[in-house]
């Protein structure tokens, strides 16, 4: 049964077709399916929606309307007033439910199919999504880091999708843990044979191109070639992850639903059912243009919502500059965040890689980062919580937007909060503080400034600092002329008091301080300044020496950072 729509123009007739992935016609009528009549429902410039057919209709119906029950078959009752009903007037029933009628058989859509250029992880290109993620500013470190987390808890990713193949080298991992958890009867065994949820599931844990690998991944096989779920069926994959967290429920949890469908009541039930019951949900905003209001469950404004963003940190498919890109992100105000969605190295069912596009992928990086939270802090597990914290710590006011699609408040870039990406920005340069000798007797600075930009971490919790030597006859040395407060990392160094060698007119005294936080270990750039001897006359000059000693240590791999002897 299909539902005939008239539009006031061709024109709208065509924008609302390509919308909802219909053919463009000169004609100012469309036909479109039950699935789309909440569209249809929504959109101004329908004129007039007839019914084309007279044959019963099987529907999901929400009501408490004993009236309304008495004109319908029903045909299984499903709980709280939701029913499986037949009806042969389902414009009217539409109208008599509030809109709260889904489609019993109509066939779900993954975002899109996996497509892209077979490409390796020695591409030049193939980490860059992972390092912008894990990275505040550019420049951009060049490879991927993570800092020495003190994992406490491994969280449970659901990936409810066309199956994963575990085989893949992505998922062999010491740390991470596989379980094909639930698939649809019709379906013969949990492979991907389409290629969708092993991608998703990479960019979320993957070894060589994810983020989280200490967690465990649930395979949720819904989708196959040529098969594509219900409603009906998602609700089942859920209410199985459901019964599952009534026996864990000490474990968090997030799923990740790359996938969307036109909104639909009861798929918003299954979807609140999870985040009521405490479980996280990400969800793809969608890659056709359109406001995620029109969508379920990228329109929920409890589930976490991603667009994609590209290599330009441009919002996907608004890059007037870069490459023709494929995918338009999604947009409107339910979106929370961004996260790379273009020319995205992924895993492939053939065991290699693949560059795709797609928010798919987007949420897919941010159901990863909601397990890392989840990791180094097991209390955290409510899904206002870990929203709020990815929020928080996301990288804001570095994307170019477009005004009218997005707000100031949706410029963030999901950030790893144990990425070492601002850090190992770093971690190859020594900063210069500056050399002791007759108008220099201390040395100031705060490390947070230079390297951990906070006191606190994502948590709101303190940090400690302590001091690390690599040189132990140097710490025995000098140790005892650098303090550092353990709870602001605010350090400072005394002038030396101690002899050289004969000959030896400057000392290289290097360290590094290591701040500790529920999150785990991160470590600054080596600090280092240059002691002089005490008994050398005032007048001599030092400025030969310490250009000479600092084109030994390289002129590339330190970084002025001082002002007069406080240091910036």
């Amino acid at each position: 049964m299909q539902y005939q729509l008239t539009f006031s123009t061709i024109e709208s007739r065509n924008v609302f077709a390509e919308k909802c992935g219909l053919a463009i016609s000169e004609s100012e009528t469309i036909y479109i399916p039950l699935s789309l009549l909440s569209v249809a429902k929504a959109d101004a410039n329908v004129e007039d929606i007839a019914l084309d057919g007279t044959d019963e209709t099987t529907v999901i119906i929400n009501t408490n309307d004993a009236a309304v029950l008495e004109t319908v078959t029903i045909e299984q009752d499903l709980g709280e007033g939701t029913y499986i009903v037949k009806t042969s007037d389902p414009l009217a029933l539409y109208d008599l439910v509030g809109g709260k009628m889904d489609p019993a058989d109509a066939p779900v859509k993954l975002m899109s199919e996996l497509a892209g250029e077979t490409t390796d992880l020695a591409a030049a290109d193939a980490q860059w999504a992972r390092i912008r993620i894990s990275s505040r500013y550019r420049p951009f470190p060049t490879s991927f880091e993570k800092i020495n987390s003190d994992y406490k808890a491994k969280p449970e990713i659901f990936v409810i999708d066309s199956g994963i193949n575990f085989s893949h080298p992505e998922f062999d991992d010491v740390n991470l843990e596989t379980e094909n958890f639930f698939k649809l009867e019709k379906f013969a065994n949990f492979d991907d044979n389409l290629g969708h949820g092993t991608a998703v599931a990479s960019a979320a844990v993957g070894k060589n191109v994810g983020l989280q690998q200490y967690a465990k991944l649930m395979n949720v096989k819904t989708f196959d070639v040529g098969e594509k779920p219900t409603l009906l069926d998602l609700g089942a994959a859920i209410d199985a992850i459901l019964a599952h967290h009534q026996n864990t429920p000490e474990t968090a949890k997030v799923v990740n639903c790359s996938w969307l469908v036109p909104t639909s009541f009861y798929l918003e039930q299954k979807i609140q059912s999870l985040i009521n019951s405490g479980i996280t949900v990400v969800a793809a905003a969608g890659n056709f243009g359109d406001d995620v209001a029109n969508y379920t469950p990228a329109g929920m404004a409890n589930v976490i919502t991603v667009a994609a963003s590209d290599a330009d940190d441009i919002a996907a498919g608004f890059n007037n500059f870069s490459q023709v890109q494929s995918v338009t992100t999604n947009f409107g105000q339910v979106v929370d965040m961004f996260a790379p969605g273009v020319q995205v190295t992924v895993a492939d069912i053939s065991g290699q890689y693949v560059k795709t596009n797609g928010t798919s992928i987007s949420a897919g990086f941010v159901t990863g980062s909601a397990a890392a939270l989840m990791s180094v802090a097991p209390s955290v597990q409510s899904p206002e919580t870990i929203l709020n914290l990815l929020a928080f710590d996301s990288t804001n006011g570095v994307l170019l937007i477009d005004s009218t699609k997005f707000s100031s408040a949706q410029n963030k870039i999901v950030h790893l909060v144990d990425g070492n990406g601002e850090i190992a920005n770093y971690s190859d340069l020594d900063f210069y503080m500056g050399i002791f000798n007759d108008t220099t007797e201390n040395i100031d600075g705060d490390i947070n400034n230079l390297a951990f930009g906070s006191i606190t971490d994502v948590f709101g919790n303190s940090a400690a600092y302590s001091l690390v030597w690599d040189n132990s006859e140097i710490e025995t040395k000098y140790a005892q002329y650098v303090t550092l407060d353990s709870e602001t990392g605010v350090f400072g160094v005394a002038k030396p008091m101690e002899a050289l060698p004969e000959g030896q007119t400057l000392e290289i005294v290097k360290f590094k301080i290591k701040q500790t936080s529920t999150v785990g270990e991160a470590f600054s750039p080596n600090l280092f300044f240059f002691a002089t001897d005490p008994s050398r006359d005032a007048s001599y000059d030092y400025n030969t020496d310490i250009a000479s000693a600092l084109e030994n240590i390289n002129s590339q791999s330190y970084f002025a950072a001082w002002r007069g002897a406080h240091i910036k």
